[in-house]
């Protein structure tokens, strides 16, 4: 601002100064004009040149300065408008992302409150929840109680919870739905009477789900952190170790990006296939192959039975 004030004050000066001149030379002209008519007609050409001229001049470069000062202005303006925007999308991005990880949050919690209430009602509120999520599968979501042969499965059936015992080939081996206001251990021992008696029956000492129980808590969890880093998972059923997570539909590779659909099981040596690629165990990749093929079939024929 100073150097425009400065130019503007040197501007006047010299427009002063050239008026002046050309007043003074067209004065002259006057006097040359009995003396010499044609210097006198040159000399008021150039006064009356100087006196006109000075004035555009200035105007020109007001005109000019004027422009230059609101090009300024826009650009400032702009300038001021750009920050603003880029802060505001910051701020809108820092919000999505609070409230994703919030909701993230919530929703973690309202299935891990399955491990402190085994309750109906809120086995029953964190399978709805999966279910709303899209990460349980109509044939329920199982874990592996190690203490026995079989696999422990909980599926929602309208609002009712079934429980039903599978066995590394075959499912519902036994099955029990779950009455509204019964704890857990209440089906368990439902479950009890109709094993006790058969070959299946491990003994009163390792009747323990708990495990089986921890690890399909452990399923959702997993499936809930996947879906955080970007990877598609839905309707979830196991999982393998820290490899696998298996769906009604297809297996997917925890961390790796890498997807197995059940339909395309039949088409290459899998077990080869995955055993040579650097981040899978060969024990893994077995079970995964071959409840993968379990769980293909079992999702059949539960399609099968609702169309009936």
């Amino acid at each position: 601002m100073p150097e425009s004030a400065n130019i503007s004050r040197a501007a006047v000066v010299w427009i002063f100064l050239t008026v002046a001149l050309g007043i003074g030379i067209v004065a002259v002209s006057y006097v040359m004009r009995d003396r010499d008519h044609w210097l006198s007609d040159a000399t008021m050409t150039v006064g009356c040149s100087l006196f006109l001229v000075a004035p555009i001049v200035y105007l020109t470069q007001k005109i000019q300065s004027r422009s230059d000062e609101r090009i300024q202005e826009v650009r400032q303006e702009l300038s001021d408008e750009v920050s603003g925007l880029r802060r505001s999308l910051a701020e809108s991005q820092e919000y999505v992302y609070e409230r994703l990880h919030e909701q993230e949050s919530q929703d973690r919690d309202r299935i891990r409150r399955m491990l402190d209430d085994t309750s109906y009602e809120s086995v029953l509120a964190a399978l709805s929840a999966a279910r709303d999520l899209r990460l349980l599968s109509p044939i329920g979501v199982r874990g592996d109680a190690i203490t026995t042969d079989f696999y422990l499965r909980l599926q929602l059936v309208n609002d009712d919870i079934h429980v039903h015992l599978d066995t590394f080939d075959e499912a519902s081996v036994f099955s029990e739905r779950w009455p509204k206001g019964a704890a857990l251990a209440d089906v368990m021992l439902a479950l009890a009477s109709k094993v006790k008696g058969t070959h299946w029956w491990p003994g009163d000492a390792r009747w323990n789900f708990t495990g089986a129980f921890e690890k399909i808590v452990d399923v959702f969890l997993t499936a809930l952190q996947m879906r955080a880093k970007g990877e598609f998972v839905h309707n979830v059923v196991e999982k393998v170790d820290e490899e696998w997570i298996l769906s009604d539909w297809d297996a997917v590779a925890i961390g790796q990006h890498y997807q197995v659909t059940y339909d395309r099981l039949d088409e290459i040596d899998w077990f080869d296939h995955l055993v040579a690629k650097g981040w899978t165990e060969r024990a893994n990749v077995g079970v995964m192959l071959d409840h993968g093929q379990f769980l293909r079939k079992l999702a059949r024929s539960t399609e099968l039975d609702e169309l009936i």
